[in-house]
């Protein structure tokens, strides 16, 4: 049984290939992509349930940086954080991921994260952006490109 698509983004097509196959293997459809920036063109197209990434950039400040565009663009969409970066959680925590984990994680520890991110109710903050991403999606399939840049 499905229970929904999991954005893998990653650049190690190691570790790529064992997420996509564990999660198939959990009944989870998986999309690809290997930067942030084939995510946001997916996030753009694809339905999503929830977002695990890796952090990209060569500075602590420029790795939660390239996490934190993913996490505001798929909001309210869950994003949880793989990596093998050592960044201090308290500065990931403070931007509102749903998760972290150091590489090498625990599968069972990631597996609790994904399902609980997507089972997760919308918090007071996401419910109240719910009427802005109905008017946007409403405006994008009506190809309203006024209204659509008005909500940007």
């Amino acid at each position: 049984m499905t229970v929904g698509c999991v954005l893998v983004i990653e650049d190690d097509e190691g570790i790529l290939e064992t997420l996509q196959l564990l999660l198939h293997e959990e009944g989870y459809t998986t999309c690809i992509a290997r930067s942030p920036q084939e995510a946001l063109a997916l996030l753009d197209t694809t339905p999503v349930q929830c977002v695990l990434t890796d952090l990209f950039g060569n500075t602590p400040a420029r790795l939660i940086a390239s996490a934190e565009v993913v996490r505001r663009h798929a909001l309210p969409i869950p994003v949880g954080i793989l990596t093998a970066h050592t960044i201090p959680h308290d500065h990931l925590a403070l931007a509102l991921f749903a998760f972290v984990l150091t590489k090498p994680f625990d599968i069972d520890d990631l597996l609790s994260h994904i399902a609980a991110s997507i089972a997760a109710p919308l918090t007071d903050a996401q419910r109240a952006l719910q009427p802005v991403i109905d008017r946007y999606f409403a405006a994008l399939s009506a190809r309203d490109w006024d209204a659509l840049i008005a909500l940007c």
